[in-house]
């Protein structure tokens, strides 16, 4: 669990994050952690700091966002730890963060403050929200495991997303910053090119333009209906093999966030 948060955090972080005022640098570039040796990571990391606010607008959770703020060099075994140990991989999530916090206490401590009050924040959601997320995350999981085009899977999950009541928008944005306008435009690569004031402006001429799901961006080639389609057979369980179809329903029933984040990244 810590290893698919820290590495989502890691490259959301960076490549959605806009550099900051002070920098030249331009804003295509994705900035790379080198875990060669500690002087590698320090240099690099310094070179994140002070070319980039560090702070995504987008996705990010604000307790994350905080943790991120708190990495400095002296992590550098750590992380190298939890995101490249072989020692890691085979071991039960439990089991792999006793691991973590037995070798590296304060930056499990760190990790785990931010962690636990980002699940108390999920906790408090609509009991709608929670199943949109859990939807959402099993799409993920579904279209993973079908080899889809990224064409095809953002329009999966544009639909999905588009079908979700304005109310659960707004949850999902206040957890995860500008969620509703990364999904509208459909990867968050894309949202590097606009600055922050401008986006909710580009989303209404975007979606006066194109009102059909649909017709944004590459899913233009997928019909509406047949992505509606797709979605509700996906969703009936039809005794797909492999398809971890009890625990979707199981999760629908008790929200489980290590559930959502284990379909949206790693089963």
């Amino acid at each position: 669990m810590m290893k698919v948060i820290l590495l989502l955090l890691l490259v959301v972080g960076l490549t959605s994050a806009r550099p900051s005022p002070a920098s030249s640098q331009e804003t295509g570039h994705v900035l790379d952690f080198n875990y060669q040796s500690k002087e590698t990571f320090a240099a690099s990391l310094a070179r994140a700091k002070s070319e980039y606010s560090f702070v995504s607008e987008f996705l990010l959770p604000k307790e994350f966002v905080d943790f991120l703020r708190t990495v400095t060099a002296n992590d550098y075994e750590a992380l190298k730890y939890t995101l490249h140990s072989t020692e890691l991989h085979p071991l039960e999530t439990s089991d792999a963060l006793k691991s973590i916090e037995k070798k590296f206490p304060d930056f499990y401590k760190r990790f785990m403050t931010a962690y636990n009050k980002f699940s108390k924040r999920c906790d408090a959601l609509s009991q709608e929200t929670k199943q949109a997320l859990v939807t959402l995350a099993y799409l993920t999981y579904r279209v993973g495991k079908a080899n889809y085009t990224e064409e095809h899977r953002d329009a999966i999950h544009f639909t999905q997303f588009n079908s979700l009541p304005s109310s659960v928008e707004k949850q999902l944005d206040t957890l995860f910053p500008k969620f509703s306008t990364a999904m509208t435009l459909g990867k968050i690569g894309n949202a590097q090119q606009f600055r922050s004031d401008d986006l909710e402006k580009e989303i209404k001429k975007m979606l006066a333009s194109y009102m059909t799901v649909g017709k944004i961006g590459n899913t233009l080639k997928f019909r509406s209906e047949d992505l509606q389609k797709e979605i509700k057979k996906m969703l009936a369980c039809e005794n797909v093999a492999g398809s971890n179809c009890d625990l979707y329903k199981k999760t629908l029933k008790k929200w489980d966030l290590l559930t959502v984040i284990e379909f949206w990244f790693v089963l």
